[in-house]
């Protein structure tokens, strides 16, 4: 079935649809489009202003006290003042405590040592007599039979006071050594007690140690030694061990006169 509309369009009447401006706006003569405009973006403007004046009359006055440095200033004293990274800042309290323990450990074995070991630094030496007795550099030595003991091995030399006084009863030790260093056996002697070959070869060894153990020495020759004089001594070595390689003589005592 075919409808044929017919399509009318509508004006609505121009008087209907306008406002009536005149009314709204009164006795005031309306102006142009472009005008109207421009009126009201100064009346938006001026409102603006005039409530930001106002807003300003408003608010409290806060004074400005001015700093002595200025903010400018003041950063560049900051970006100048040296920065210790955290890294640093860790490690600076182990090293200065490590710093410190080091330092009291040395001081405790600084004082330590003085007063305990202090006296050990310099050892006290009691001269029994021998410090200032200057012995013959190479005594002399000999081989001598005895009839009743067997071989001897007589030690002959000197001793020079060196000390600033007399002296008197200067013994000297004599010692036998091995290859290897070792002490095979001593003997002692008083200075001042001297032997011919023959006393040595015919007395009996007591005989012989009994005169060589005399304090005194041989018409009392080893009793007030002076100063710088020499007195001679003789050690007598018997039942010789095996291995004897060195030989060794030294002041042992002596006394003041």
């Amino acid at each position: 079935m075919d409808l044929d509309l017919d399509f009318e369009t509508v004006t609505a009447p121009e008087e209907e649809t306008s406002l009536d401006i005149e009314s709204m706006l009164g006795d005031e003569e309306m102006p142009d489009a472009g005008e109207e405009k421009e009126v009201a973006l100064e009346t938006f403007e001026e409102r603006q202003k005039q409530i930001e004046s106002e807003y300003k009359k408003a608010e409290p006055v806060v004074e400005t006290i001015p700093e002595e440095v200025s903010a400018e200033e003041t950063e560049e004293t900051i970006a100048k003042a040296p920065v210790i990274p955290m890294d640093e800042k860790r490690r600076l309290k182990p090293i200065l405590v490590s710093l410190l323990i080091i330092l009291a450990i040395g001081a405790i074995i600084y004082f330590g040592f003085k007063i305990f070991g202090g006296k050990q630094e310099v050892p006290v030496v009691k001269d029994q007599g021998y410090l200032q007795m200057e012995m013959i550099a190479v005594p002399e030595y000999k081989f001598v039979e005895n009839k009743k003991t067997g071989e001897l091995l007589v030690v002959t030399g000197n001793v020079t006071n060196r000390y600033d006084s007399p002296r008197s009863g200067i013994q000297v030790k004599g010692k036998l050594y091995n290859t290897k260093g070792k002490v095979l056996v001593s003997a002692t002697a008083y200075c001042g007690n001297m032997f011919k070959d023959s006393d040595l070869s015919s007395l009996e060894l007591k005989t012989i140690n009994d005169r060589l153990n005399n304090r005194k020495g041989d018409n009392n020759i080893d009793a007030g030694v002076k100063p710088g004089q020499k007195v001679p001594f003789t050690v007598v070595f018997s039942k010789l061990p095996e291995g004897i390689d060195e030989l060794t003589v030294e002041v042992v005592k002596s006394s003041r006169e």
